[in-house]
């Protein structure tokens, strides 16, 4: 296994020495994203888990080089294919919300948030246990040293006064 020193100096060595024939087989081939590919081969190269054990390190780069380059056409290939299906889809209503609602969900987060805030702390730590960390209410009781009873409680409230704090913003916001 080669050091990092080794390794940094192998690459220096490599790219000195294959970087431009490699560009010149990928321009032919793949016009301007030729050094993003020969780049790409590069860093493949690093990631190897044992580069010193490449016996034709010129190969190698060339291998991942045509490798990236037939991945780029088949890439291609399918843009090309359903390119036409994308511009109707293009031509469809986003389902993702507009900049008005998402900003009022984000209203609503920050309530929540400040509502959290304000609760009393065995109800905010049993509300993140549960929600956050993904806890059952055994765990949380047994972590807590209370009863499954009381974490079930101290959850339900902290869920209430949530849903209160959404309810008074929801009859807030203006055109609905």
């Amino acid at each position: 296994m080669l050091s990092n020193m080794s390794l940094n100096g192998l690459l220096d060595n490599l790219f000195r020495q294959h970087n431009q024939e490699l560009l010149c087989y990928a321009t032919q081939r793949a016009g301007q994203i030729a050094d993003d590919l020969v780049q790409e081969s590069f860093i493949q190269l690093l990631n190897h888990p044992e580069p010193d054990s490449i016996v034709n390190h010129r190969a190698y780069l060339y291998k991942i080089t045509n490798n990236l380059l037939n991945a780029h056409y088949r890439k291609l290939a399918i843009i090309e294919k359903y390119h036409e299906d994308c511009e109707e889809l293009d031509s469809l209503p986003s389902r993702i919300p507009g900049l008005e609602l998402a900003l009022h969900h984000e209203q609503i987060l920050r309530q929540c948030l400040q509502v959290l805030k304000e609760l009393p702390a065995m109800q905010r730590n049993v509300f993140f246990l549960h929600r956050i960390d993904g806890l059952s209410y055994p765990q949380i009781a047994k972590m807590l040293g209370i009863s499954k009873s009381s974490v079930e409680r101290y959850f339900i409230a902290a869920m209430e006064s949530c849903v209160a704090a959404s309810i008074q913003n929801f009859k807030n916001t203006p055109s609905r």
